[in-house]
């Protein structure tokens, strides 16, 4: 990020953060009263760590920590590729996860254990550090737009002064038709597009459960089905003279 920001000292940049009710994209964030922005923080990054930690932290875990998944050289790779991402959001704990949590073939969070997910402070931590990050590096502050996703307004606003005729034009058509901003990745629709991956977690946990259950059905079936011979069948009794 800040080897692009430095290439491109002209270039625009748009910060996309939570969206929270009441809120609106603004440029030059910089001389905004500091305890809004604080207040501001605190309201999206716990939204966020909200909205990972039931998705795609859970789907991490589910790959990396649940059976069949471990068993997958495919996952494997994924993980190690989740764990640099982690290591480069400064997600990981210091003191070898004492303050995270995992999800595990029991299902149970647990604390301090080996691969153990950064727990809802970190996140939080993670999601105030990169916007404060942002914010700085990029100077001067009309380079930025911070953006909720309220709309096309802010972003045609920001470029407007690119003096380029497809940008413009383009933004022209989308505010003349009243274009609504497309609104997806919604957290809803992540954890149904994941459920499938947790099912089968779920089932390969439980299958020595059913293995059970259906060996006793069997036997059960085979004890009622013998009783049910042995009153339907009867051998002639011989005769005597």
């Amino acid at each position: 990020f800040l080897d692009f920001v430095h290439r491109y000292p002209k270039a625009k940049v748009v910060l996309t953060v939570r969206a929270e009710r009441g809120k609106t994209s603004e440029n030059n964030n910089h001389d905004d009263d500091q305890n809004d922005d604080d207040d501001d923080d605190i309201a999206e990054a716990h939204a966020w760590a909200n909205s990972m930690l039931q998705t795609n932290a859970k789907l991490t875990a589910t790959l990396c920590h649940r059976r069949p998944y471990t068993w997958m050289p495919w996952c494997q790779k994924f993980c190690k590729v989740a764990r640099l991402i982690r290591t480069l959001q400064h997600l990981d704990d210091d003191d070898g996860g004492s303050s995270s949590t995992t999800i595990t073939d029991t299902k149970q969070p647990q604390q301090g254990t080996p691969g153990s997910l950064p727990s809802h402070d970190r996140w939080v931590q993670s999601y105030r550090d990169w916007k404060r990050h942002v914010i700085s590096a990029v100077q001067p502050p009309e380079r930025l737009l911070v953006f909720s996703g309220d709309g096309w307004e802010p972003l045609c606003a920001f470029v407007a002064d690119l003096d380029n005729e497809d940008i413009a034009a383009r933004c022209h058509e989308i505010l003349a038709r009243g274009e609504p901003y497309p609104v997806l990745n919604q957290g809803a629709a992540v954890r149904k597009s994941y459920a499938g991956v947790y099912f089968v977690a779920d089932v390969v946990q439980a299958a020595p459960w059913l293995l059970l259950l259906l060996c006793l059905g069997v036997m059960v079936m085979v004890v009622v089905l013998g009783q049910r011979w042995k009153r339907t069948t009867r051998f002639p009794k011989p005769k005597v003279d």
